[in-house]
Formats: structure tokens, sequence, C-alpha cells
């Protein structure tokens, strides 16, 4: 199908990274005429865009891959691209012609998980935890996305770890967790860069019929293609978006 996406910016930003974001939202379009917004559904995307008519660039890219993180894109070429001026700024429009994977199987809805975060907004050095529960018994893997602070294409596994090692659950259970006689741990936020008045970090919850051997970190288009791997009748995808600020 054909897909067109647009990204309007400003003299700091280069021209690549504006089409970058261009096609990134062209892709996105595609997922939601296939399938509607089942893709964004989960989502508590809280990235703020600057005021004005200039757009926050790194705040545009994360938006639009952040919604693709479970979508099903194939290949994907570029057929068209052009720049606009206007009114002092420019905007970048690229047309893609894309394929988009249908799954053979479809979401087994007696499979769900509810996600509770103890909060959304957080100050640097507060510890995150949530609640989560599931309708059955699952094997729960929780990931962390934070492409504001350090390697923006790096997903990092962290639940099960080496304190709670057991991803199996059936009834609700709150990460960190306490067990008699276990250590206890914290996952504790925080941010270092002075420009910044606040970052946006994600959290993605997969819980599947059968247990998977997740590897501990994952290339962003890594961990996509090995979600696609799992049967749609077999996984519960939920996400998550969290503020930190100073």
């Amino acid at each position: 199908m054909l897909v067109k996406g647009d990204y309007r910016y400003g003299p700091n930003i280069s021209e690549q990274e504006a089409c970058n974001v261009a096609a990134q939202r062209a892709k996105e379009d595609a997922l939601r005429q296939v399938f509607g917004e089942m893709i964004s559904v989960d989502e508590q995307f809280s990235c703020r865009e600057k005021s004005g008519r200039i757009e926050n660039r790194d705040c545009a890219y994360d938006k639009s891959t952040w919604s693709m993180i479970d979508g099903e894109i194939g290949s994907a070429v570029q057929q068209n691209q052009v720049i606009f001026n206007e009114d002092g700024a420019k905007r970048c429009w690229v047309e893609l012609k894309v394929d988009v994977f249908k799954p053979t199987r479809r979401p087994d809805f007696d499979l769900d998980l509810k996600v509770t975060l103890a909060n959304s907004l957080f100050k640097t050095g507060d510890n995150l935890s949530f609640e989560v529960t599931p309708n059955k018994p699952g094997y729960l893997a929780v990931f962390s996305w934070t492409p504001n602070s350090g390697d923006r294409s790096l997903v990092t596994k962290i639940f099960p770890n080496l304190i709670e090692s057991i991803g199996l659950i059936n009834v609700r259970r709150k990460i960190p967790g306490t067990t008699p006689g276990a250590v206890n741990y914290e996952f504790k936020l925080k941010f270092e860069d002075a420009k910044k008045d606040f970052i946006d970090e994600y959290l993605i919850f997969i819980l599947t019929s059968r247990k998977i051997n997740w590897m501990e970190e994952y290339n962003y288009d890594d961990f996509r293609i090995r979600l696609r791997e799992i049967p749609g009748d077999e996984k519960r995808t939920v996400k998550r978006a969290y503020r930190i600020v100073r």
C-alpha cells in the first residue's frame, strides 16, 4: 500500500532527520489502516510536543517508534520525497510503499493482563513499581525502553531478573516484590541531561501462554521481530509510559 507522512522542522534539525520522522509516521499510518486503532489501545504516551508550529523531533520520532513496537511492518520503499518551505520553517513529505504482515492467528482475548503503575510522574531518584494482574496463569516478561537516556535502539529486560527469577504469574503481583527471606531491590529512576526538564521512558509487558527464553536485551528492530514470531493467540502485549522530572 502507498502511505504518506510529513514533519515540520526548523533550522536546528537536518533534512535527513526530519524525513526519518516523516517516514516513521507513514509506517505508523500503514499499521493503522490495516489494524485500526488496535496498535494503540494500550498506549499511554505522555510525550509533549513543543509549543508553536515547529515540533519536537525526538518526541515525534519516539511516539511513532513506540506505536510500532508490536506492529507487523515488512518492507518499506520510498517512492517520493518533497521539501516544502513554510513561513520560516520547512516540511518534509514522504510517500512510501509498505508491506504490512497480517497475522494468521488472531489474539486470544481470554489471555489478558491488567497493568497499574504506582505513578506516571516521577522525580529523579524515585523508585518505579507496578502491579500486574493476569486473568489466567501465564509467563510475564517486562522490558524497558529508554530512548532519551542512552542507546535509543536498546530494549532491556527488567523482569524476570536475578532476584525475581520466576516469571509465571497467576494472581495479582507487585513488582519489585517482597518475599520473606529474599533480597529486596529497587528500580531507581534518574536522568542526567542538563538541557531537559523531563524525559519520558516506557515499559513493555508481555504475557505469554508458554515460557519464552528471552534475552537480557535486544536491539529495537530485533525485539519487534521476536515479538512477531510469537503467535497472536499466545501473547498479550501492554505498553505504558511514564515521565521523570527533576
